[in-house]
């Protein structure tokens, strides 16, 4: 067996926890039966157990998840598990599964009145659709706790109870997030093997007509392949083993894909759909550029490495060190690139622009770079323990307060977004400029840190 998974098994179940939890939840069902009427007891008892199931894997589950390996580095026993033989694959199955035993073992108790409830109401496809929304949300949410804990100590933040309870709550509104757009019904109609033509919801993705049940199923399951693939290379990265951007990439690339399919069910076909897809791919780009500078750490070791490799020609080594938010940036150059050189904007107005329509994207492009070199420029600073922090409320300031300053004088507010009624060159040429002055300080500070 995997030795951290038997380790947790341990050191989760052990006889007196394996005989309290029946006995306590019992104690709940009994309790629910009782005061039930008798033609309604086994739904009274089925919402019990779904409530208790609630609490044991969405509550008490994302929060063991999210402490797994927080609280091994807060009890000083991580670097010891890092020195140790584990692969990386082991170390994901013993944190995700065996920390998070217990509950999944009381979570077996509370399954058979949520099915006995469900059968009651929907036959057997609705009882096998509800346990497998269940399972499914349930281990997205405390996949993407363990993944948010990770995140922060591949940042090399210290951990508090606080934090382990931000982790937590990342898991939460992926459950929350998660149960408002797959309801266990769609999976009772995929599994009954009903189609369009019978009254199934559908939805068209990238052109083709696809049963909204079947649809939301392999979503969440791609999803929560995606957040065990984030797991494992950030453990990896823990267990210093040589990781790769490809798994970035490929997710980078899904995600672009996925969410300019959308834009079928938005628009006709034709010129105003590729620009919705365009339009899409380019914000989703964006957006990852930003959570990922966010939550990396800016380590001035690794840019002066990267820097060396490509002044070296070593491009492959190069490769292999690059951030997420390189990468993301990268793959967002490469949009607007494709956008400006080789797409024609609608004539017709787009968020207030006509023929201004790619001076905005490339404006928008340049504001980019420059609060990517904002970031940069913070934590370069000697002895930065907040640059995140610090630049955080510095954007705040250029998007909120300075605007409001500027009242509504179109060449003030071009300094801050791209603005319909500014001059075109002036749209341009204000970010363009701030992003080289703030680059160029970034640069500065970096080049000052390695010298020391």
């Amino acid at each position: 067996m995997n030795p951290e998974l038997e380790r947790n098994f341990w050191i989760e179940l052990t006889s007196r926890r394996l005989a309290l939890m029946p006995v306590v939840l019992g104690l709940v069902f009994l309790a629910v039966a009782a005061g039930a009427p008798s033609t309604g007891k086994i739904g009274d008892i089925a919402n019990a157990a779904r409530w208790c199931y609630y609490f044991l894997v969405f509550i008490w589950g994302t929060r063991t998840a999210a402490g797994a390996v927080a609280g091994e580095i807060r009890d000083r026993t991580w670097d010891g598990q890092r020195l140790s033989a584990l692969t990386p694959l082991q170390m994901l199955f013993g944190k995700l599964f065996g920390a998070t035993s217990y509950q999944w073992y009381g979570a077996l108790f509370c399954l058979p009145p949520i099915a006995l409830g469900a059968l009651s109401k929907g036959g057997a496809s609705a009882t096998l659709a509800e346990l497998l929304y269940l399972l499914s949300v349930g281990l997205f949410g405390q996949s993407i706790a363990l993944l948010a804990s990770l995140i922060a100590i591949h940042r090399r933040q210290a951990l508090r109870r606080l934090d382990v309870f931000l982790y937590q709550m990342a898991g939460l509104v992926t459950v929350l997030t998660a149960s408002s757009l797959w309801d266990a019904t769609y999976v009772a109609r995929l599994i009954a093997r009903k189609t369009a033509s019978s009254g199934v919801e559908s939805l068209v993705w990238w052109g083709a007509d696809l049963p909204l049940d079947g649809f939301y199923l392999v979503s969440l399951l791609i999803f929560l392949g995606w957040s065990l693939v984030g797991n494992l290379t950030l453990l990896r990265s823990e267990l210093q083993v040589r990781t790769s951007p490809i798994p970035w990439i490929c997710f980078l690339l899904f995600l672009v894909a996925y969410a300019a399919g959308f834009a079928d069910g938005s628009t006709a076909a034709g010129e105003g759909l590729l620009t919705l897809r365009l339009a899409i791919a380019i914000a989703v780009a964006g957006v990852a550029t930003y959570a990922a500078i966010l939550t990396e750490h800016k380590d001035p070791v690794l840019y002066r490495w990267l820097l060396a490799e490509v002044g070296r020609g070593r491009i492959d080594r190069a490769f292999s060190g690059l951030q997420c938010w390189m990468i993301a940036l990268l793959l967002l150059s490469g949009l607007v690139l494709y956008f400006i050189l080789t797409f024609t904007p609608p004539l017709r107005e787009v968020l207030g622009f006509t023929d201004k329509l790619g001076a905005a994207v490339a404006a928008g492009y340049f504001f980019v770079l420059r609060d990517v070199g904002v970031f940069l420029y913070f934590n370069m600073a000697p002895q930065a323990r907040r640059g995140d922090f610090a630049a955080v409320i510095a954007l705040g300031v250029l998007y909120i307060v300075l605007p409001i300053a500027a009242g509504g004088y179109a060449g003030g507010l071009a300094l801050f977004y791209p603005v319909p009624e500014g001059n075109p060159l002036w749209m341009l040429a204000a970010p363009l400029i701030e992003a080289t002055l703030i680059w160029t300080l970034a640069l500065s500070r970096l080049r000052a840190l390695l010298r020391k």
